[in-house]
């Protein structure tokens, strides 16, 4: 039964997304956990997601909308569903993802036993593996994010976030929100079993050729963004970070180069000083690999840009 304040807020980022849009939403509300509200934004989505938001809002009165007037983003949609929500946790669910029926149950029990800021649990991507997230440091969690950087697949207490700046940038923001979340919280649980499954599709705004030159953009001034993040908060003691965030921005900084089609549009000189301890990426020290990746010709390009 829905209590006046929920345990949980659901916040689902809406575009473009009309044949996903009923599972999403069906999923949620079969869960075996009920105490949550759920949050739909239809970030001016240009086919019948609006009408499909407004239907369910008739339904079920846990359910709240908002039409954005304007296309805003992902990330300032999740914003948006933040100012509104009320609930003691909030959740952040991609509109073209279903989760498994006990996904809040486990989440909130796990929170509610262990008093959590942040509980994380794994994912399966449908199509390729299932990613089982096992218990790691807070440091670790904030330097090499990579299936612990998605917002997706976590209960974050609404406070935390609060403290959150969601950048308006629409590739990379989720590791930039993310590394903060994990930084605010002083607590982390995780439960090692799959419960949300992730839709890769190449005809998304994060994975569509005509949008690579903008993601590629959006993913460097997010980039910048985190270490801007990580310096203030971490100053000199920043390299207690390493190796693990070394490994993670020269992956970052790899993807950007590859993904950008016009040399001009990056300056990947001032990327590459913007964090210049990553000199000390572990490619370093294995030059056997070092040898084998520049065989390849798309590494040669990626690996000219990383520093040694």
């Amino acid at each position: 039964m829905l209590t006046n304040q929920p345990r949980l807020s659901v916040i689902v980022p809406i575009y473009n997304v009309e044949p996903y849009l009923r599972e999403c939403v069906e999923s949620i509300l079969k869960q075996a956990f009920a105490d949550f509200e759920l949050i739909l934004v239809n970030d001016k989505s240009p086919d019948n997601c609006g009408a499909i938001i407004d239907e369910y809002v008739a339904k079920d009165n846990r359910i709240k909308a908002i039409h954005n007037a304007e296309n805003i983003g992902v990330g300032l949609s999740r914003k948006a569903g933040l100012d509104i929500a009320i609930g003691e946790y909030v959740i952040f669910i991609d509109s073209d993802d279903y989760i498994k029926p006990n996904m809040f149950a486990l989440l909130i029990d796990k929170a509610a036993r262990e008093g959590l800021d942040i509980a994380v649990c794994g994912f399966d991507d449908i199509t390729k593996k299932i990613y089982n997230i096992k218990p790691c440091s807070r440091d670790k969690l904030i330097a090499e994010p990579y299936e612990y950087g998605y917002l997706w697949n976590k209960i974050v207490k609404r406070e935390v976030y609060q403290k959150c700046e969601f950048s308006p940038y629409q590739y990379g923001e989720d590791a930039y929100l993310s590394r903060q979340a994990y930084y605010y919280a002083k607590t982390i649980g995780v439960v090692n079993e799959p419960l949300y499954f992730y839709r890769y599709r190449s005809d998304s705004l994060s994975n569509s050729a005509s949008n690579r030159e903008r993601n590629a953009t959006h993913a460097g001034i997010n980039f910048k963004k985190t270490v801007e993040f990580l310096r203030s908060k971490y100053g000199k003691n920043i390299d207690m970070l390493e190796p693990m965030l070394s490994k993670t921005v020269n992956a970052f900084k790899g993807y950007i180069e590859w993904e950008s089609t016009n040399a001009g549009l990056i300056d990947f000189a001032e990327l590459m000083d913007f964090y210049p301890e990553s000199r000390y990426d572990l490619l370093k020290k294995n030059k056997r690999l070092y040898k084998l990746l520049m065989s390849y010709r798309k590494w040669r390009r990626r690996l000219k840009y990383w520093r040694w």
